[in-house]
């Protein structure tokens, strides 16, 4: 399930994006810190009711227009932020990304239908 922080900030950004307005006039005009700001529109950080209001006068839209869950929001985030320096931890991030793609990919088509659709093909 998604974090309705991720599904306002997801919208923000799509309603800068239309209204063709950058981060940096947003700070300006909300007048908050700019790290705030940017926890806002990662998600991180829940933007408060007072705050979504100006940006919806700083993007002309309504505020229900943020509230509209999008019909697929990625769900998988890569959780290392930091720096390897040696070959053989390089080698070992590559081999745990690729294995937890793997594990996604083939976590999505385990479902009840696939699982149905390949046991009928097995069985005739």
């Amino acid at each position: 399930m998604t974090d309705i922080n991720e599904i306002v900030a997801l919208n923000v950004r799509k309603q800068l994006k239309l209204a063709g307005k950058k981060q940096g006039e947003l700070v300006a005009v909300l007048k908050e810190p700019k790290r705030n700001i940017l926890r806002m529109l990662s998600g991180a950080q829940e933007i408060p009711l007072c705050v979504l209001a100006k940006i919806s006068n700083f993007c002309n839209t309504s505020l229900d227009v943020f509230y509209v869950e999008p019909k697929q929001v990625p769900a998988v985030h890569k959780a290392f932020m930091g720096q390897i320096s040696s070959p053989e931890g390089k080698e070992s991030y590559e081999m745990i990304q690729k294995l937890s793609d793997m594990y996604l990919f083939h976590n999505q088509y385990q479902t009840s239908e696939f699982a149905n659709l390949i046991n009928k093909q097995w069985n005739e």
